[in-house]
């Protein structure tokens, strides 16, 4: 079982040391006066004799997994036939899974959480295992609309002490009408469509109940005098709904208050909305009269639809001119779009006539008319306010003008002027007195395109020196 040293003889007080050396699986117990020194100190007082005492020894080795503890741990020193206890306790949120003794199951050999040894005799182990409690959330949800956790449906397993979300999505057009967790309604408490269990510690249950959104459509008119509309009331989100106008005699609809136009209009029901249809009168009276009955008549009044053109003849009777309607407007006859009940009156106005009869001796300038050989002319002067002047000219012209070349005469595209005097400026006239062509030339020759001009016969003026008088000369323009 072991040794003892340090005996042998010894002089009187004398001290000497006693050790005793237990073998491998032994350890000292005491001495054979009871003390339990070891080493041991004495004095020599005479003789003596020292018995140690040995008693076998077991090791247990107990250990535990996370989530508990074991107590004692580690490496336990058991005397022979000795008992020996462990008490196990999990942490929290943690509970006992399994309690190995020299690797078999011995569970539910505990009694209030302790597990004994009884009679030791040899070496053993013992590990406590420990596992996370876990508690399940169940789910359920009416149909359209889901609740997941993580992307998943269905139920939830969670682990003790975390928090677990769900996000709830009704469908479109649907909306979530309770959610109930353990019995308690929680909607209000929902952020962005989500609802956080928190610090779980036990079972629990959630239910969500979904269902569609219903919205009012209110159709009516602008006034209920000019139609009617059918087709508002309360429809269920995502309902394909028609809405009509119906306008009374005389009336018709133009367009819904949003500016769409359709009737009957169709529609998906997304939101409240309130639609207004517009009506308005669809036809129109159109009064055209004379300022003076005198002067003249119209033609086109009466009662047209709306969008119609309507076409004002102002007829002047004899001596007498169409001069303007009142609006200013001076076509005749005249287009009218009907768009509202319009009153059109035209003014009329005796026509001028002059008569004149004058001898020149070398050409006539009159009314912004220019006149170089003898003739009878008639020209308009055009009048803003009344009827235009009709002047009728008899001219004799006295002298010769003096003659200059043009060349080719006639001529269709160019013609070709030289004269032995300088020439400063070339005008071209037709035979109503109207400059047509105006040209500076500044030399002796000039070539002048005509082109453009109608046939007939114009005449050239041509002014040479400054201050001198111009000289007049007939082309054909073929």
């Amino acid at each position: 079982m072991g040794d003892v040293a340090g005996d042998g003889s010894f002089t009187c007080d004398t001290e000497v040391a006693l050790t005793a050396t237990p073998n491998d699986g032994y350890r000292f117990l005491s001495w054979n006066d009871g003390n339990e020194d070891n080493p041991r100190t004495i004095v020599v007082g005479g003789d003596s004799t020292f018995v140690a005492s040995f008693r076998a020894i077991h090791t247990i080795t107990a250990s535990a997994s996370v989530g508990g503890t074991i107590s004692p741990s580690g490496e336990i020193t058991v005397d022979e036939d000795a008992d020996q206890s462990f008490t196990i306790a999990p942490a929290n949120c943690y509970r006992l899974a399994s309690v190995l003794v020299d690797g078999v199951e011995a569970i539910d050999e505990m009694v209030g959480g302790v597990y004994t040894f009884t009679g030791v005799t040899t070496d053993h182990t013992i590990e406590a295992i420990f596992e996370m409690l876990t508690y399940t959330i169940s789910v359920t949800a009416s149909e359209h609309g889901m609740v997941t956790h993580e992307g998943n449906e269905g139920d939830a397993v969670v682990n003790c002490g975390s928090s677990q979300s769900f996000t709830i999505t009704p469908e479109t057009y649907y909306r979530i009408v309770s959610v109930m967790v353990d019995g308690q309604d929680v909607t209000s408490q929902l952020v962005d469509g989500v609802y956080t269990f928190a610090n779980v510690t036990d079972d629990h249950t959630i239910a969500v109940t979904f269902e569609i959104i219903t919205y009012t459509i209110e159709a009516s008119a602008n006034n209920d005098e000019l139609g009617s509309v059918s087709g508002g009331g309360t429809y269920d989100a995502g309902s394909e709904i028609s809405l009509t106008a119906t306008p009374n005699d005389g009336y018709r609809f133009v367009s819904w208050n949003d500016a769409n136009t359709d009737n009957p209009r169709t529609l998906i029901v997304t939101s409240d909305s309130t639609f207004v249809a517009t009506f308005v009168r669809s036809q129109f009276a159109i009064t055209a009269i004379s300022s003076d009955p005198d002067g003249g008549s119209v033609m086109g009044g009466g009662t047209y639809s709306e969008g119609d053109t309507a076409t004002l003849t102002a007829t002047p009777s004899i001596g007498y001119c169409f001069i303007s309607w009142s609006d200013g407007n001076t076509d005749n006859p005249r287009m009218v779009e009907v768009v509202q009940d319009s009153t059109f009156v035209a003014e009329f106005s005796a026509t001028v006539h002059r008569a004149v009869d004058t001898m020149v001796t070398s050409y006539l300038t009159a009314d912004e008319h220019t006149f170089y050989v003898s003739g009878v002319y008639s020209y308009i002067i055009p009048s803003d306010i009344g009827c235009d002047t009709i002047v009728n000219l008899t001219l004799q012209v006295l002298d010769e003008p003096k003659v200059f070349e043009i060349s080719p005469n006639p001529a269709k595209s160019l013609i070709n002027i030289s004269s032995e005097d300088y020439i400063s400026m070339v005008e071209i006239y037709s035979t109503a007195g109207r400059l047509v062509i105006q040209k500076q030339i500044d030399a002796n020759m000039a070539e002048v395109n005509i082109e453009w001009l109608v046939p007939g016969v114009y005449f050239v003026r041509l002014f040479c020196e400054e201050g001198g008088q111009p000289v007049v000369q007939k082309f054909i323009k073929e």
